[in-house]
């Protein structure tokens, strides 16, 4: 397996981000734009910490991208999809 593919340990960021994923998920039926998971809300709910940035998103999820837990689609509000 390529080192760019293999799942390696996250961060406690990248785990927070990564379960709010799976929950906005199963909650609406669809994956979070940039935008929802900097606010971290869920129904109204705060779900995770809000983030200052949306830089700090896409950082995050580039990583979790890179380290193989999601897949990303380029230039589409919603293309994540946790594997």
């Amino acid at each position: 397996m390529e080192q760019s593919k293999q799942r390696i340990g996250l961060t406690p960021r990248q785990q927070q981000v990564l379960a709010f994923l799976v929950a906005y998920q199963k909650n609406s039926g669809v994956y979070p734009t940039v935008r929802e998971i900097c606010k971290g809300r869920i129904d109204g709910k705060q779900a995770m910490p809000k983030m200052a940035a949306q830089s700090n998103v896409h950082r995050i999820l580039n990583c979790l991208a890179r380290k193989g837990y999601i897949l990303k689609e380029i230039n589409s509000p919603r293309g994540i999809a946790v594997i």
